[in-house]
């Protein structure tokens, strides 16, 4: 199942409080536009009731705001509850990810990927089997989590909204007739218009997200080799690769303002264009007089409805955030992963160990190398392996060649050779952080 499935299915008790809480906080909003409704009638027309029945319409006007305010809380309450609990979670699977997953892991061709795809024009493509470093992870922890848990917690926001649209649209029929298909037609514009903008931010989401990766990935390894870095004189070089990354990521960080802000016009218009035609057609084509009554309250239930639609926006803005970080964990924590190491096996041979010995651990004609390969580009740009500094013209990398080795079970065995010669990459090997060529 997906991440989001297996989320729902563990907090579906909270959510379902959440919901309902959800629901009568939406009911109890347009109380006050129903009492309203009736003590202006009373008002304008004495005889459409009594003196006892328009004082219960006050009381009912304020018992309804508080009902609506402790609704609104306690769906606030369980929302906070499910966030913190889903970010604790996904923390720890992100966390125990990272102690399992092999060095330069890709994902597996079976996995699938629910990240969107995109095709701006501004920016390189980006591979998403890439080596993840200790930057991108951040970034998981500090990005992807925070956007799945803070979506759980406003759902009550988005599910309340659309049941108050619902409210809105049928309190409106039975107050103006066909007045109001007039303005349920004026919506049709403005849903395309939120779908393109939606569609078009999802993309562009998944596109900062890709380059913040890329901007504190370069920020790490600039921390971890500053010492090299000073040493031989490269800081202008890395200088103009971190400025690059920084330009990038501003670029689609604009975009996505541009899309928010377009969100923003369309939200705050739609509402109003959505009275003036209904009203219009009330007065115009319908000819049917606007009294006070029906004045003030269409006026109290057009400002109901223009908060609802104004979340829309922002809740979408946080469930396309949420589906697209929950792609990209998805993506991570479907990356290879190093075997466990059981006595007189290797990491990558279901065998027993060298020559049948149970009772030591290594290799025999074996051969491995990193998955991606870490030397230095076409364009003089350093790029670093996880093991090692290299440079190195060789195709395909560093790897580790006709490997003929035995390390005894429970005896002190030593490593030694000069850098760069292989032995982190050997110690990895054993742990199955290196991919295996051959036995």
């Amino acid at each position: 199942s997906s991440l989001l499935g297996s989320l729902f299915a563990t907090f579906r008790a909270d959510l379902l409080r959440q919901l309902l809480y959800a629901f009568f906080w939406s009911v109890f909003m347009y109380s006050p536009p129903f009492f309203l409704n009736r003590l202006l009638s009373y008002v304008a027309d004495q005889r459409s009731g009594t003196l006892a029945s328009a004082h219960m319409d006050a009381i009912g006007l304020l018992v309804g705001t508080l009902l609506m305010s402790a609704c609104l809380q306690q769906a606030a309450f369980y929302g906070q509850h499910i966030a913190i609990r889903a970010r604790a979670i996904l923390s720890s699977v992100v966390f125990e990810k990272c102690l399992r997953r092999r060095a330069c892991a890709t994902v597996p061709e079976t996995a699938e990927r629910s990240e969107p795809s995109d095709d701006l024009d501004d920016l390189d493509d980006q591979d998403d089997a890439a080596v993840r470093d200790s930057g991108s992870i951040t970034n998981l922890l500090n990005v992807d989590v925070k956007n799945i848990s803070e979506a759980l917690s406003y759902t009550h926001l988005f599910v309340g909204s659309g049941i108050q649209i619902l409210i809105a649209l049928t309190f409106l029929s039975f107050l103006l007739g066909w007045a109001t298909a007039c303005g349920i037609a004026s919506m049709i514009p403005v849903y395309l218009a939120s779908r393109y903008v939606g569609r078009n931010f999802t993309q562009v989401m998944a596109r900062l997200l890709k380059s913040s990766d890329k901007r504190l990935s370069v920020v790490s390894e600039v921390m971890q080799t500053i010492r090299i870095i000073k040493l031989f004189a490269w800081e202008p070089q890395f200088r103009e690769r971190i400025m690059a990354a920084r330009d990038a990521e501003l670029q689609v960080l604009w975009r996505r303002m541009m899309m928010f802000i377009a969100f923003m016009a369309i939200s705050m218009g739609g509402p109003v264009l959505i009275m003036v035609v209904t009203l219009g057609a009330y007065t115009a084509v319908f000819e049917q007089p606007l009294t006070a009554s029906v004045a003030f309250t269409t006026v109290a239930l057009f400002n109901s409805l223009r908060r609802a639609v104004e979340q829309v926006p922002e809740m979408l803005f946080w469930l396309l955030q949420c589906r697209v970080s929950a792609g990209r964990i998805e993506i991570f924590l479907a990356e290879e992963e190093a075997r466990r190491l059981e006595r007189g096996q290797t990491a990558d041979s279901p065998s027993a160990g060298p020559s049948g010995k149970e009772d030591a651990l290594g290799f025999e004609h074996a051969q491995f190398r990193w998955t991606h390969a870490m030397n230095v580009s076409d364009d003089g740009q350093l790029v670093l392996c996880p093991d090692t500094v290299r440079r190195s013209s060789i195709s395909g990398g560093f790897t580790l060649s006709n490997l003929n080795v035995l390390f005894p079970i429970g005896k002190l065995s030593v490593i030694a050779g000069p850098t760069g010669s292989g032995k982190t990459s050997l110690l990895m090997a054993l742990l199955g952080g290196k991919q295996a060529r051959s036995f």
